[in-house]
């Protein structure tokens, strides 16, 4: 090393000062030392909390609404129908409710085609049948259809041969076979 005279060594040990990228500030302390501003506070907007709030209280409200309404319409009238449902007899109760109505809608027209003497005993027969209707099993409903089918053609072949009106005869077999169904309760 080489001896530098006394004078210059101070004057260069304050332009050797340690070179720095940060600025410093009066009192001598860098920059980067200060403290640092804290950050933002990481949250929601309360607009947006108070939005969501809102919105998730509607949905709830729907939700304990429809579960209501799911609940009166299961017991105001699911439950009322499924125990008539059952009190008919179920599947074959409705059917043969259904043959058995068949059978009064086709009354006026037997009676027509019936003599007055036999027409007492052909309401009888419909009044027995109406009053057996929710005893009527698989077999009873398909005897009720048989005849019905029977009495229909009957009275198209008769129409169709120009004899007009309804055929007694086939109002008579009619009636025997529903006091016959009747019968059988």
């Amino acid at each position: 090393m080489i001896p530098l005279p006394p004078d210059t060594t101070s004057a260069l040990a304050t332009t050797l000062t340690p070179w720095h990228p940060w600025p410093t500030n009066p009192q001598g302390v860098h920059m980067t030392d200060a403290p640092v501003p804290a950050a933002p506070k990481q949250g929601m907007n309360p607009i947006l909390k108070w939005l969501l709030i809102g919105c998730g209280t509607i949905v709830l409200l729907c939700i304990l609404a429809f579960a209501s309404c799911v609940y009166l319409v299961k017991k105001k009238v699911y439950d009322p129908a499924k125990a008539e449902y059952q009190k008919a007899g179920g599947a074959q109760g409705i059917s043969a409710g259904l043959q058995v109505t068949a059978v009064e809608m086709m009354q006026p027209g037997v009676m027509m085609a019936l003599p007055e003497s036999e027409r007492p005993a052909a309401q009888k027969a419909f009044k027995d049948l109406g009053d057996k209707a929710t005893q009527l099993d698989a077999q009873d409903t398909a005897d009720l259809r048989t005849a019905l089918d029977a009495f229909n053609q009957a009275n198209a072949a008769s129409a169709q041969g120009g004899h007009g009106g309804l055929d007694a005869e086939a109002a008579r077999t009619f009636v025997a076979s529903i006091q016959a169904i009747a019968d059988r309760h």
